[in-house]
């Protein structure tokens, strides 16, 4: 079944969908509840919930960097370390974005955790229904390393929602998992591996419920 029949089939999928990119939104560390900057949403599905944040966040960046249900639909694996490889490159996610010519409306997903010229930062970073695995591992490192997140004040908030039994020890594995990833390829001597460590002590680490 095409997916974008399941989706059809499925009554109330785009309202739940929306009301969910909702709760994404009024759940990060702002302390009132809502981002003091503009909204940029990676969205690693293929559909568009979109409704509510085009009402409140008019502006908002909003980018299906692997396609829609009704265009073209980008599957493939993670481009670190195989782009130099001509046999692999086509099956790479990175090599099938870039030749479908999807860009980002803004020119940029991420900003410097301080506010720059253009009067614009990245305070936070929200997650949600992602894997966190390898497959699109190029994504967080480029993000990351725009916000430079080992020195800089950009939060991460890991937001999840308890379907079943061990889904908060599971998150939490993954979560580490990642930024211990991360950290090791830092390069900085002694504190490649504190990464979540100084995260947690600064309190830019949240891993939360919804």
């Amino acid at each position: 079944m095409l997916l974008k029949d399941e989706v059809a089939r499925k009554d109330g999928y785009l309202d739940c969908s929306d009301n969910l990119m909702r709760k994404l939104i009024e759940h990060t560390v702002v302390a009132d509840g809502m981002p003091d900057d503009a909204v940029t949403v990676l969205n690693f599905n293929y559909t568009s919930p979109y409704r509510w944040l085009k009402q409140r966040f008019g502006d908002a960046d909003l980018v299906n960097i692997h396609g829609m249900l009704d265009g073209e639909s980008i599957f493939g694996i993670d481009g670190s370390g195989n782009l130099d490889d001509r046999d692999i490159l086509p099956f790479t996610k990175t090599y099938r974005v870039l030749k479908s010519a999807r860009g980002v409306p803004s020119g940029s997903i991420a900003y410097p955790s301080q506010r720059g010229g253009d009067g614009l930062k990245t305070s936070s970073i929200v997650f949600f229904g992602h894997s966190l695995s390898r497959a699109d591992y190029s994504y967080f490192e480029s993000i990351f390393s725009t916000v430079d997140l080992y020195n800089g004040h950009t939060s991460l908030v890991f937001l999840y929602s308890n379907y079943a039994k061990g889904v908060r020890e599971s998150e939490v594995a993954k979560v580490l998992a990642l930024l211990d990833h991360y950290g090791s390829s830092l390069g900085i001597a002694g504190h490649s591996n504190n990464l979540a460590h100084k995260l947690m002590l600064e309190g830019r680490l949240v891993v939360r419920e919804i």
